[in-house]
């Protein structure tokens, strides 16, 4: 996807979501649920037939966002090497949520 328009627009809307997917999942439909687990994470949620769900992958930006909070200053420079990567996810996450018509997550309350 290549990025049309300035940083701002461009990057907000998946920002908005990054700080609030449960605002999307809680007030959409079916196929916003449908669309939040496909952002969040990086494939279908594993399962054991014994054991149930296992620990699902989470997608790079809520990775980046779990170690800056968890403040192992080593592993938030190691999440410093793929900003170029993490650009391009929250590129790729303004597209589809645009694609599904939600570019303001604040009709969603």
């Amino acid at each position: 996807v290549t990025p049309k328009g300035s940083f701002d627009e461009v990057y907000r809307t998946a920002t908005v979501f990054l700080a609030k997917p449960w605002k999307l999942w809680a007030y959409g439909g079916f196929e916003h649920k449908r669309l939040v687990a496909k952002l969040a994470f990086t494939g279908p949620l594993p399962s054991c037939p014994n054991e149930g769900y296992r620990t699902a992958n989470m997608a790079l930006p809520f990775k980046v966002l779990a170690e800056i909070s968890s403040r192992n200053s080593s592993m938030v420079e190691e999440a410093g090497e793929c900003s170029n990567q993490l650009f391009e996810v929250l590129e790729d996450w303004s597209y589809q949520l645009r694609r599904h018509g939600i570019d303001d997550l604040e009709r969603f309350e």
